[in-house]
Parts: structure tokens; sequence; C-alpha cells
């Protein structure tokens, strides 16, 4: 992106994904304009100070602060100058609420370049914004056509995959309760979002009238935005959101933050959204580039498991999709070393996805990452867990092996992590401990490392 500098025409990008960044930079670049790029509101309000930009092109979803409240922050910031802010958005019924929050025009994803370089270049200029032509009766009904057959494949993806009808599912509901502790939120939850109604038999921390229904009219749902859109929705606070502010999920039940990821799932007819797998909570919170990152992990975990079932369904008796046992299995998390639902514990892979981000996470913070490995024979694994968790209530606990459990702490040093173990497990255990302050390195490497301390110190015991 082009250095800090100002220009006779300066345009402010505001948008989270790098790819569609980059493409509209070279575009504005080639137009004649200097581009200067922010991955969200928040950036965006810093360079907004330094650059003084003669226009902001600003998406109106994304992590850390969105469209709604940079345009907020925008507004009520007196000590620069008012450049126009053209909105630009995945979400159609995020158009209206832009331009009355102070967009000077609202542009719905995939935005047309030449269309956009012309709508730069008027506002730029003081000129109102050109109107949309309105579309011919041809190009609405073939529109109109080309989004009933969408829809139409999404539900009959949702249908044909069984995936609307509530029936009870402990693997998933091991799983959503292990990523809403990831991400400490009281709910989460996998909506399928129906023709008519949103379904969330798999689900935590749910109560009352939603909990017995686990439905919803889908008109209502914040996740029937997300799988419109085929996008991430992130409402930081619903209720400085002008779209969101009245939806009765906020008005009747209190909902203040969502971040939902669409469940993609491919035929050969093309890619649909059959819902989202999101996060829920009663307070308003910042949820950033990470957390996204990791969220969209999961959401793919998920569609994975639905892929796999479907297989499973259709393959009913074929012995390529058979368990090692010779069984049909009714979840392919634990042959994915991901879940471990007798012991109620996350896999190695599961481990790894969350040491991935709490080392980043940490990293930020300036703290340290310990991590904890230890031989424990099998027998002993059950209460082995309950004493950890009981010991360290925010570490986070995954089987690596039979007989091998992980252990993850923040801010603890190695020593006093192993010392503690050590006079908590029962014996015969092995542990062996490591700590780095702000390590941002290779966790699969830094837990292979650890894992092979234990392999040769079992070794050298049996010697």
């Amino acid at each position: 992106m082009s250095p800090h500098t100002k220009s006779s025409s300066s345009v402010l990008l505001i948008e989270d994904d790098r790819g569609i960044a980059e493409v509209l930079q070279v575009a504005l670049e080639l137009g004649g304009y200097s581009a200067f790029w922010a991955k969200d509101g928040q950036e965006g309000l810093k360079l907004v100070e330094e650059i003084d930009p003669d226009v902001i092109i600003c998406d109106m979803m994304m992590p850390v602060l969105d469209g709604f409240g940079f345009l907020n922050a925008y507004r009520a910031n007196g000590r620069t100058r008012r450049a126009p802010v053209i909105a630009v958005t995945a979400m159609r019924n995020y158009l209206e609420p832009a331009r009355k929050c102070g967009a000077a025009v609202a542009l719905e994803k995939p935005v047309d370049l030449d269309k956009l370089l012309e709508t730069v270049e008027r506002v730029g200029a003081g000129k109102p914004p050109r109107e949309p032509a309105a579309p011919t009766p041809v190009e609405k009904e073939s529109r109109d056509n080309e989004l009933a057959r969408a829809e139409a494949l999404r539900l009959r993806v949702v249908r044909e995959m069984g995936l609307e009808r509530p029936r009870p599912d402990p693997v998933l509901d091991t799983f959503v309760n292990y990523v809403a502790r990831v991400f400490d939120v009281p709910i989460c939850m996998i909506s399928i979002v129906g023709e008519k109604e949103q379904r969330f038999s798999v689900a935590c921390g749910l109560s009352g009238a939603v909990e017995e229904t686990r439905s919803g009219p889908s008109q209502e749902s914040f996740c029937t935005h997300a799988v419109s859109a085929r996008a991430a929705l992130i409402v930081s606070d619903s209720e400085s959101n002008p779209f969101f502010a009245k939806n009765p999920w906020v008005t009747e039940y209190g909902l203040r933050f969502y971040a939902g990821v669409p469940l993609i799932i491919g035929t050969p007819q093309g890619a649909t959204a059959a819902g989202t797998l999101c996060l829920i909570d009663l307070r308003p919170r910042n949820f950033g580039f990470l957390d996204l990152e990791l969220l969209s992990v999961f959401g793919k975990r998920v569609v994975a498991e639905f892929e796999w079932r479907e297989l499973r369904r259709r393959s009913a008796g074929n012995p390529d999709v058979l368990r090692r046992d010779g069984s049909l299995g009714q979840s392919q998390f634990p042959d994915l070393n991901y879940i471990d639902p007798e012991l109620g514990v996350v896999g190695r892979q599961g481990f790894l996805d969350v040491l991935r981000l709490q080392m980043l996470r940490n990293a930020e913070r300036h703290l340290g990452t310990t991590l904890i490995g230890m031989a424990i024979p099998p027998e002993a694994m059950k209460t082995s867990i309950g004493a950890i968790q009981s010991e360290y209530p925010l570490g986070w606990v995954g089987k690596l092996a039979t007989d091998k459990l992980g252990l993850m702490l923040s801010g603890i040093s190695s020593e006093e992590a192993r010392r503690r173990l050590l006079g908590l497990l029962p014996a015969p255990v092995e542990v062996e401990a490591e700590e780095g302050r702000s390590r941002v390195g290779d966790p699969e490497k830094w837990l292979s490392l650890l894992e092979s301390r234990l392999e040769l110190g079992g070794r050298q015991q049996a010697a």
C-alpha cells in the first residue's frame, strides 16, 4: 500500500479482506489516486488523523470496529474535516442504514470497479453520487431467478443432509461447549437456517423459551444475514448498530454481541451456506482478526463433520467409510484427534488450534505461554484430568495420545507448574514443561519437541 504521505487526491480504503483491498488499491492508483489502506475501522480512525483523505471507502462488515462504529466515531470527531464516505457491503440490508449513519453513498459488493471510480470522482468533487439506473424488467427477472435458484439449492442441501431435523448430538454439543470456552462467551450454537425457521438443536448456554424451542423465525435471525451474504457477520454492540438495534433478539433476549461464520458446503451445482457457527453474549465485546480466523477454522471443522456424516449416510455398508474398529462411527472428530467425548477434552488437533491462538494472544499482551506434556497411565487419565482442571481452571487440557496429556497455561512459570503437577498427579507420572515469553513460533514443532522429550524420558526410565 502507499506510504502515509498526502498527495493532491487521496483515498482511504478501510477493508478487512486484504485480497479485496489490494485489487481496489490498484484500481484507485491506476485512476490517479493515492490509496491508503486500513484493515479495520479503528485503524481507519488513526489514518484519518494522519493523512486527511479526500474520500473514504469503508466496508461495513469488519472485526475490531465495523463500518457503523467507524461512521459514528468519524461523525463525532470535530478535529478533522469531513471527507465523504462510500460504504460498501455484502449485506444488502446494511445499505440504507449506512446512508442514514452518514455515508454519502452505499454500494453492494461485489462492487463494479468502473462504478466505484466514478463514484469516488463525483463525491470527491463535491457532486452528488449518480443514482443507479433502475434495472430493466429483463434484468430484474434474471436477478430474481438467480436468487431463487441459489436459495432452492441451499434449502435442498439442508433438507437432503437432514440438517434441520432436531436430534440429540452429544459430539457436537461437546464441540460447541469447547468453542464457547475458547472465546469465553456464554452461548455458542450451530444454527441451520431453513425457509421459515432457524434451528439450533446444537447449542450451549441457552435458557428459557429459547432453550425449549431451539428455533426461531429466520427473518429475525442474525444468522440469516451471514448466510445470505455468505460472509462472516460481527456485531460488537447490537444497540449501536442501526440495523440490528430493534431486532427481537436484542429487545426481548438482550443479545448485545454476535459473531457468526457461514457454514459453506460444496455441491456439484456450486457452494452454498447451510447455516452458521456463531457466538453470542449479553454484553458488548471486541472481536479481533485472530478471533475471526479461529472461528472460521472451527466453522470448517463443522462443515467437514457434516460432509463426513453425509458420506457415511450415502455409503452405509461400504468398507471404505468404516472406522478402524469396523463400525460406522457417529462422528469423525475422535478419528481426527479433535475431541475425546468420553473424557470431555479436546484431542491433539483441537489442542493445537487453541495453542496457536493463545500463543498469538499472549504475544500481543507480552505474556508468557507455558506448554506442559504429561505421561500418565491410561487408567489414571480421567481422575488426572479432573485434578488438573480443578487446579488450573483457566488452563487448557488436551489428550495428546492414549497415555499423554497436554496443558497450556498463561503467565505461570514452567518450573512452578511442573512442581505443582508432580505433587498433584498420581505416580508414576512424567512431566515436561517449557515456557516462551511472547513465543510466536510453530506450535506443532513446539508440541512435537515436548512429546519427544516425554518419549525419551520414558525410554530412559524403562532402561
